[in-house]
């Protein structure tokens, strides 16, 4: 999670409801083959109006995580603290950046079913 976390910083977590939950957050997850993950939720699908997954990403990587259940969710870290300073783990353009990740990668999934489509069509 560098620059934003970096290693021996303290962090507060709080649990909060599903809803509650934005891209942009920092969240904490149980995950099997990693422990306790702090990465930062990009977005969520919400079948009939309810969360079910979570997809997140650490902000140095280069990749999304696998699609993570909300009953994983421990909560979302809500300070850091750094040194005796406090640290925001969430920015304005964080959040903004999480949007445009979350609406980049959704337009080459349709691209990608839209050709998809069109090969197996001719």
């Amino acid at each position: 999670m560098a620059p934003r976390l970096a290693e021996g910083d303290r962090i507060v977590v709080k649990a909060v409801s599903p809803r509650a939950l934005a891209p942009g957050d920092v969240i904490v997850f149980e995950s099997d083959s990693a422990g306790f993950v702090v990465h930062r939720l990009v977005w969520r699908d919400r079948p009939l109006g309810q969360p079910s997954r979570l997809y997140t990403r650490g902000d140095a990587l280069g990749y999304f995580d696998h699609a993570v259940p909300m009953e994983r969710v421990l909560g979302r870290v809500v300070s850091v603290e750094r040194e005796g300073k406090r640290v925001r783990p969430t920015t304005l353009r964080d959040r903004a950046r999480c949007i445009l990740l979350a609406a980049r990668h959704g337009f080459r999934q349709g691209v990608r079913r839209a050709l998809a489509g069109r090969g197996g069509a001719g």
